[in-house]
């Protein structure tokens, strides 16, 4: 595992908790299968509810083509916990894994510039 290991928080948006997954420029495969089973360990502590994802990827260039296998075999798995993923990035590759990860995983996936566009977002939803 390395230092530059996604980071999981939980954060508040619109008064709703969601699980944030803080990346760094890259996600390698042992890191990927860490925070794999932290993402599942905390779905765990909050059984039986859907929870809104947030992916901050500003600052991620990149990753192994292992690791995004496995974060799509993830999320196919935990996809009935998840209720919406906000991926906040500018980067044209990591919103290119993204939408396959989507399309083989049915989940939902937004693509924002700033958490604040979530709170914008949510706001008008309401």
């Amino acid at each position: 595992m390395s230092a530059d290991k996604p980071k999981l928080e939980w954060t508040e948006i619109k008064g709703v908790s969601h699980l944030k997954f803080v990346f760094s420029q890259h996600l390698n495969a042992d890191d990927c299968r860490t925070v794999i089973a932290e993402w599942r360990q905390a779905f765990d502590e909050r059984p039986g509810r859907e929870i809104p994802l947030i992916w901050e990827a500003s600052s991620m260039k990149g990753y192994d083509s292992e690791a995004r296998k496995m974060w799509q075999e993830a999320m196919s798995d935990m996809k009935d916990r998840i209720e919406v993923v906000w991926l906040v990035t500018d980067s044209s590759i990591v919103r290119m894994g993204a939408s396959v990860m989507s399309m083989f995983s049915s989940t939902s996936i937004n693509v924002v510039k700033s958490e604040d566009e979530i709170a914008d977002r949510l706001s008008r939803r309401g």
